[in-house]
């Protein structure tokens, strides 16, 4: 983050992967316990990851926290690597819940976030 402005470059996306792949990943990436890694409330997923060697610690979610997530990105320009292809579809289609009348409410949809809810 510089002068108002947040970097953003996908570097793992994917699903069904073990604590284990996990790990695996962030070593062929070259992280190392030097590297802060924040991650979802999930302490066994975390105390596993953590035994493999890398510096991994809990973000806490409050009550509205995507809502709060939302309007933290709002006060930046994002800029983001061409190479970050499902952040770049998630920040395309990300879409509010809809009224009856189908006019955008200010509640956020939970759903095809991953990436943007781990930036």
């Amino acid at each position: 983050m510089f002068d108002s402005k947040l970097y953003l470059d996908e570097l793992i996306y994917n699903r069904g992967l073990t604590n284990q792949d996990i790990a695996k990943w962030m070593g062929e990436l070259r992280l190392t316990w030097e590297d802060e890694i924040n991650a979802d409330y999930q302490p066994k997923c975390i105390y596993e990851i953590k035994k493999e060697g890398f510096n991994i610690k809990a973000t806490f979610k409050g009550k509205d926290s995507i809502l709060a997530g939302i309007d933290v990105l709002k006060r930046y320009k994002l800029n983001v690597t061409r190479r970050s292809l499902n952040l770049i579809r998630e920040l395309k289609n990300y879409k509010w819940k809809e009224d009856k009348a189908g006019k955008a409410t200010n509640v956020p949809i939970d759903k095809f976030n991953h990436g943007i809810d781990a930036a």
